[in-house]
């Protein structure tokens, strides 16, 4: 293909068509350090033509030329009004150019045009969360899971945007619905020991601790919250058994773990 359009822009060197044609080729083939300079020609033959305009921000965004695709997303937008996927592109560069209010407001033409596409409301609520604004991530969270009730990354962060608010027991739904989706999940297990444990479920909080830890057998914090967790309930003998645990994985912070236990217990 790259052949061929080569040859027309040697009969047709100012056909903004066949710069496009050899862009698009060098894209296909991964080579967008090529791709770049024909679709940029192809723009300035073209100016009106969306295409040419979306190829160049899909060629800068794999070189990192954060600037020129954000500008060529911006271009074809203008042309495209109805194309939630250039809507799409142009908000994920301008989230990579940091310009987050900007990027949220290229997310909102998107769901205009598709609001029933959960990937697409679990992006916006990335950036969302960079502006600081939980509440407006979580309705965002809640609509993909609607959207998608198998969406694990979606119920993730949910459950966790959940438990800074202090929404405990939603939060625990939210992990125990991640948890049914990928149960060899030991972070999802340690979240649900979080949520639990801040309802005062302080059994409840140990089991799921303790399946966070064999799951995830070899990191030591794992072994120390969970050790803490028995100790602070009064399960000494479990307490004892995670310790042993923590030893043989850091003795150093078993040593720490202990010493510490002992300060509390000397304060009291």
């Amino acid at each position: 293909m790259v052949g061929l359009a080569g040859k027309l822009i040697e009969h047709y060197p100012n056909e903004g068509i066949a710069h496009f044609l050899l862009g698009n080729a060098y894209l296909e083939q991964m080579q967008p350090e090529n791709a770049l300079p024909q679709l940029r020609r192809a723009t300035e033959l073209e100016p009106k033509v969306m295409q040419p305009w979306c190829e160049l921000g899909l060629a800068a965004t794999s070189l990192s030329n954060v600037e020129e695709s954000v500008t060529a997303f911006r271009k074809a937008s203008e042309l495209a009004p109805k194309n939630a996927v250039i809507w799409r592109c142009l908000a994920e560069a301008l989230r990579t150019h940091n310009k987050y209010g900007e990027a949220a407001d290229a997310y909102r033409h998107a769901l205009d045009i598709t609001p029933n596409d959960a990937e697409l409301w679990f992006e916006s609520g990335k950036v969302l969360d960079q502006m600081g604004w939980t509440d407006g991530v979580v309705q965002a969270l809640r609509r993909a899971t609607n959207l998608k009730p198998d969406y694990t990354d979606a119920w993730r962060e949910l459950g966790i945007r959940l438990s800074w608010l202090g929404q405990n027991i939603e939060s625990e739904q939210a992990f125990r619905r991640a948890i049914k989706l990928d149960s060899q999940s030991a972070f999802l297990w340690a979240m649900l020991g979080g949520s639990l444990s801040n309802q005062g479920k302080s059994e409840a909080a140990a089991k799921a601790c303790r399946r966070s830890a064999e799951l995830n057998h070899g990191d030591a914090e794992s072994w120390s919250a969970l050790a803490e967790i028995y100790s602070n309930i009064g399960m000494e003998e479990e307490a004892q058994e995670a310790l042993a645990q923590l030893k043989s994985l850091n003795p150093e912070a078993a040593k720490h773990f202990f010493e510490a236990r002992q300060k509390e217990d000397g304060r009291e």
